[in-house]
């Protein structure tokens, strides 16, 4: 075996280790959200229908978190702030996983300065 095919064969291991992951997290998300599902009663969408309403197009992903927060009537998870985000259509054209890691990343930051908060169930509420 020539060292190109060598590194061929290890490039694709490598591809095919990251393909099981993600595909395992996807199976994972899923299963979350048809656990979130049954508890609520409702039926699972096939795809969260992203349709902006309101000026949230326009809004920075920390607004649109505030907003969403204040207006719930308890703290939600990531998974549900990210849909809810998007449904009213701030950055509803972008990929959901990178959308949800965007909002992490706001939500953590903004933690520190006491903006928001997460229980020990990983709920988020705001404090504005």
């Amino acid at each position: 075996m020539t060292p190109i095919e060598q590194l061929r064969k290890a490039a694709e291991k490598r591809r095919d280790a990251l393909i099981k992951q993600a595909r395992g997290e996807y199976r994972k998300t899923v299963r979350e959200l048809r656990a979130m599902s049954e508890r609520l009663d409702k039926p699972v969408p096939k795809k969260p229908r992203l349709e902006p309403t309101g000026d949230f197009s326009t809004m920075t992903v920390r607004e649109a978190a505030e907003t969403v927060l204040r207006k719930a009537d308890k703290p939600m998870l990531l998974t549900e702030l990210t849909i809810e985000i998007m449904r009213r259509g701030c950055r509803a054209d972008e990929c959901p996983r990178l959308v949800s890691n965007a909002v992490r990343i706001t939500l953590l930051y903004h933690a520190k300065q006491g903006r928001f908060s997460r229980d020990g169930e990983g709920r988020w509420c705001c404090h504005c």
